[in-house]
């Protein structure tokens, strides 16, 4: 029986080895460049067919199972107009079910490229439902499963282009345009993320970009809780523009809905502590264009309430001028 049991455990031994060769192997074979191409070239005719669009991946990087690299992403519409062109996506897997429950991603990255999102002149649907649709199991035939619940901690954007267009709409002539927005060379660093019934809250560390209405965002730091029902709600915030310096305990810009920014002016009332900063009106009338013209800068410290056409200003500190 001793004997029997010794060659079981020369085997078993022997065996572990193998497979522990093998994977070392498989290891060293997925940082090869063939390899990474090869499961880009897969991806690509996978995804293609399924999704029914143009949809190409460079090279596939795997490093340690929990880092995923897609390099030189290229991704059309159902319409043949490009919807992502990135030289890079980066996933960071923190956590997953093996029953395909849950993925909770440590961290999500863009680096570099450009993201067009535009919606019908005719039905107004978005140019990337039909990869929402495929995802969700809506125009699948099928039995329908739930999709896992995917959590994301981090999300990092590097040098990327974001465009918006509802092509339903007329172009505006001052300020930003709601319905055509274009954010250019976008570097975004979000942490702490969470999302629970539609309401998000993270820690905006770091927020820069140029918008083509010539507003320029040198930097944005803050708490953020951003409520489809309440609004865009902001604490220990720090603002820098090519204009103005803004710093503040609480910046909230309270609606009913987020359309509330089409009709800013109208629909949109502050709730703000600004602490002792440098404003731009020129900035201000970027987002309100009722004050389109007013380009004076002021020193102000002040609680600000309501909306801009009856805004109200207490304990108020003003000096114009730099």
């Amino acid at each position: 029986m001793a004997k029997v049991l010794k060659i079981l455990g020369r085997i078993v031994g022997i065996s572990f080895e193998w497979v522990l060769l093998v994977l070392i192997l498989f290891a060293f074979a997925i940082r090869t460049s063939q390899f990474q191409t090869y499961l880009g070239t897969l991806a690509t005719n996978f995804l293609s067919k399924e999704l029914d669009a143009e949809f190409r991946i460079g090279k596939i990087d795997v490093v340690f199972f929990d880092k995923v690299y897609l390099k030189d992403v290229f991704v059309r519409d159902q319409h043949g107009d490009t919807l992502a062109s990135l030289q890079q996506i980066m996933v960071r897997v923190k956590d997953f079910d093996l029953g395909g429950d849950y993925i909770h991603l440590k961290s999500v990255g863009l680096l570099s490229g450009r993201v067009g999102i535009e919606r019908d002149t005719i039905t107004g649907d978005y140019n990337y439902d039909f990869i929402a649709d495929y995802f969700s199991g809506k125009k699948s035939n099928k039995p329908k499963s739930e999709p896992p619940s995917v959590t994301v901690d981090n999300i990092d954007i590097e040098w990327v282009t974001i465009s918006y267009d509802d092509n339903r709409k007329s172009h505006g002539t001052f300020g930003m345009d709601y319905d055509h927005l274009k954010f250019k060379d976008v570097i975004l660093h979000i942490e702490d993320f969470k999302e629970e019934k539609g309401v998000l809250a993270f820690q905006l560390k770091h927020l820069q970009t140029q918008e083509k209405s010539g507003f320029w965002l040198k930097r944005l730091f803050a708490k953020a809780v951003i409520d489809p029902h309440k609004g865009i709600l902001l604490s220990q915030v720090e603002i820098n523009t090519s204009r103005s310096d803004i710093y503040a305990s609480k910046l909230n810009m309270l609606m009913s809905s987020l359309k509330g920014f089409n009709s800013f002016v109208d629909s949109v009332s502050f709730d703000a502590v600004i602490d002792s900063s440098k404003v731009s009106f020129w900035d201000v009338a970027i987002f309100g264009h009722a004050l389109e013209g007013m380009n004076e800068v002021v020193s102000l410290s002040a609680e600000v309430t309501k909306k801009v056409k009856d805004l109200r200003i207490d304990n108020m500190d003003l000096r114009f001028g730099t």
